[in-house]
């Protein structure tokens, strides 16, 4: 049987090279009080906050009281989400905007956009979905410096994101089946994009692209241009095709733009696997 890793339990990916030198910060965000993760994040999982890193939570009503979050360490930030979806191809895509609603869109803005202003200025971000400050069902677990300096950033010096392995689903092929099972995107969009990226990547590449869990993952802010677009187009191609779950995208994009000098590194469970490298520079997209 295969023992986890000491340290964390479960995918752990997260970043950041010297601290004394690099700017770090861990951002999260709830548009709407979201699953009421707002509400219930000061009272469970998460409790400290690591010092070496500045934490800034994103919100877009000032009906919300964030107080609690100020006392706990947080930079709260808001967002008039109208103002703030103005240059993204979301502004006057209609269908999209009634499709997905303007809270979805300005959370995905807000992941794969550009870096908001606040956050401009640090060398490496920590996203973290909301729900790791409530019942944490996904299990992402903000690493220590120390673990993220020595495993990570100083290891790989060339790399522009850390994220980790789905712990339930191997490939986006099986997640495109979840999602459109649990109807948490819809079947005909599914099967049309699909079918576009086993055109455009061949059937192989396509059944066998690994699934990442993207509520948790470390970028990088500056010299990451490859990581830009890659990000930018997961955006574009949602709203575009109106496509709910990230995860049903961002796998392509990821292979499509990014090159050896920024390769995405999957954080392994296992101490026996702990890193490998993806994706793999033989192959190419069409």
């Amino acid at each position: 049987r295969k023992r986890r890793c000491a340290m964390f339990p479960l995918v752990l990916l997260v970043a950041v090279a010297r601290s004394e030198v690099l700017r770090i910060a861990v951002f999260s965000y709830s548009f709407g009080d979201y699953r009421s993760e707002l509400s219930h994040m000061i009272r469970r999982s998460q409790r400290a906050l690591y010092a070496r890193y500045d934490h800034w939570f994103f919100v877009d009503s000032v009906a919300i009281d964030t107080s609690a979050l100020v006392r706990r360490g947080w930079r709260v930030h808001r967002l008039n989400l109208e103002r703030f979806l103005r240059h993204s191809i979301a502004w006057n895509h209609t269908a999209a905007r009634k499709s997905l609603g303007l809270k979805l869109l300005a959370v995905k803005w807000l992941k794969f956009g550009p870096v908001p202003r606040p956050l401009r200025t640090y060398d490496w971000l920590v996203h973290v979905d909301a729900s790791a400050f409530d019942k944490n069902q996904n299990q992402y677990y903000i690493p220590a410096p120390r673990l993220l300096i020595v495993d990570l950033i100083m290891a790989y010096p060339n790399a522009s994101l850390f994220v980790g392995k789905h712990p339930r689903r191997r490939t986006v092929a099986e997640e495109w089946r979840q999602t459109v099972k649990k109807h948490k995107d819809n079947a005909r969009t599914i099967k049309t994009w699909s079918k576009d990226i086993r055109a455009t990547f061949g059937p192989n590449l396509t059944e066998s692209m690994p699934l990442f869990q993207l509520g948790l993952f470390v970028r990088k802010v500056h010299g990451a241009r490859d990581l830009d677009l890659a990000f930018r187009a997961t955006f574009d191609a949602m709203v575009d095709r109106q496509i709910h779950r990230d995860q049903n995208v961002n796998s392509f994009m990821l292979f499509k733009y990014l090159t050896p000098s920024a390769q995405v590194r999957a954080v392994c469970a296992f101490p026996t696997a702990c890193l490998r490298r993806w994706p793999d520079p033989s192959f190419s997209a069409a």
